[in-house]
C-alpha cells in the first residue's frame, strides 16, 4: 500500500484536498498522481460545488520535487494538460497565510 500524501474529505458541498509530503510538499510523481486522483473525485462527486486545495505543512507546496527529473518517463505527462482535463470547469486558486 503506498503511503497516503494528499487527504481528501468533504462537509457541506466542500471538498478539502490537504497536500501532507513534509516537509515542503514538493511534488513527486506520487504526490501529483494522488492530487489528481482527489481532483477527479471532486469533480465526479455531484455534492461537492466547491474545492478547498490546502497544507497540512507550514510551506503550502515547495513545487516540484527535483529528484524525479531524470526519472525515464517521469514528465512524458505534462502535469498542466493533465490538470486541465481533470479540472475542466473554471476553477480559482487563492494563497492565504496562517501565520
Amino acid at each position: 500500500m503506498s503511503e497516503q500524501l494528499v487527504k481528501y474529505q468533504t462537509a457541506e458541498g466542500v471538498a478539502e484536498i490537504l497536500l501532507d509530503r513534509a516537509p515542503v510538499n514538493a511534488l513527486s510523481r506520487q504526490v501529483i498522481d494522488q492530487l489528481l486522483a482527489a481532483l477527479q473525485r471532486a469533480r465526479d462527486d455531484t455534492k461537492v460545488h466547491a474545492v478547498i486545495v490546502a497544507s497540512a505543512q507550514k510551506v503550502f507546496c515547495a513545487g516540484l520535487d527535483l529528484d524525479i527529473i531524470d526519472l525515464p518517463g517521469v514528465l512524458r505527462r505534462p502535469v498542466k494538460k493533465s490538470l486541465e482535463e481533470t479540472c475542466a470547469q473554471p476553477f480559482f486558486m487563492s494563497r492565504t497565510s496562517r501565520w
